[in-house]
């Protein structure tokens, strides 16, 4: 298991709702699914990611998180997951 998603995965509560930022292949959101049973949703933009985390049955769509995330309620989600993410975004103060 990546060391990193250990640490993410160990810090969530069981049986929450997820939403993972740049989520890529969904393997962390996958993680999660397994080990904590949380309610998860990805946000990537790349497809070839987005159809690999949608080939392990992911629920995430394509989306660009520096355009906004106006198609998100507030306080619908316990954790919003940045992982690998927050440092390559365009405006980091905005998401």
């Amino acid at each position: 298991m990546n060391l990193n998603y250990k640490v993410v995965c160990d810090l969530i509560e069981k049986n929450s709702k997820v939403l993972d930022l740049g989520c890529g292949n969904g393997e962390l959101l996958e993680l999660l699914k397994k080990e904590k049973q949380v309610k998860g949703f990805g946000v990537e933009i790349n497809q070839d990611s987005l159809l690999d985390a949608l080939v392990k049955g992911l629920s995430v769509i394509q989306g660009d998180i520096d355009k906004g995330l106006d198609e998100f309620q507030d306080n619908t989600y316990d954790y919003a997951i940045l992982n690998q993410t927050l440092q390559s975004t365009k405006h980091p103060e905005m998401i």
